[in-house]
């Protein structure tokens, strides 16, 4: 998050009122699937043997050791070397952690922006399109509005894309209690993952 130079940090926080504040989010269901497949089922079948290698440099530095012994000790899929990590697991995993202290790539939306925190000008929906979200933010500069559609049509970091969700009706319902917050905040329907 911190990109600028400090001292326009700390000018923030004097004068709030003087800066426009956005962000994008995600549908709290299809970030958790596109995270599992990113961090966990693309470096698993990466390689022929689920070598640890295979996976992102991120995860086999310590978050897939970490993953793996939540689920041998609780006898759940994927606590074997070289085997998947079953998504059921990774949602479990996620439920056994403290909101706010997540991974940041599977924390709750709400706590990864201090969402209570910080007066947002406007928040803006990942499926709605990027070019949406993208214009306003960059309507007073030089960037075009033809630019912006145009790397916005072009994602540069994607997961796999699997036939089949690994999503049921009893992992949508456990993942609504962990993200809850984040569903009524953001203005996502219970129900969405149906549309996965």
């Amino acid at each position: 998050m911190p990109v600028a130079p400090l001292v326009d940090y700390f000018n923030f926080l004097r004068h709030p009122d003087e800066y426009r504040i956005y962000s994008i989010v995600r549908n709290p269901y299809k970030r958790l699937v596109s995270g599992w497949k990113d961090k966990f089922y693309d470096g698993h079948f990466a390689s022929d043997s689920g070598s640890v290698s295979a996976y992102p440099r991120s995860i086999r530095k310590g978050v897939l050791a970490e993953v793996r012994a939540f689920a041998k000790a609780k006898n759940l899929p994927g606590g074997e070397n070289n085997t998947l990590v079953a998504f059921s697991t990774f949602v479990e995993f996620i439920a056994s952690g403290i909101n706010g202290k997540r991974n940041h790539h599977w924390d709750r939306q709400c706590d990864v922006l201090f969402y209570s925190n910080i007066p947002y000008t406007q928040i803006f929906q990942m499926e709605k399109g990027m070019d949406t979200a993208l214009y306003p933010v960059f309507k007073d500069t030089e960037v075009t509005e033809d630019w912006i559609r145009q790397k916005a049509g072009r994602p540069s970091n994607t997961s796999s894309v699997a036939k089949d969700s690994p999503m049921t009706s009893e992992l949508a319902e456990r993942i609504y209690e962990i993200f809850e917050e984040d569903f009524v905040s953001f203005g996502y329907a219970k129900d969405d993952w149906k549309n996965l």
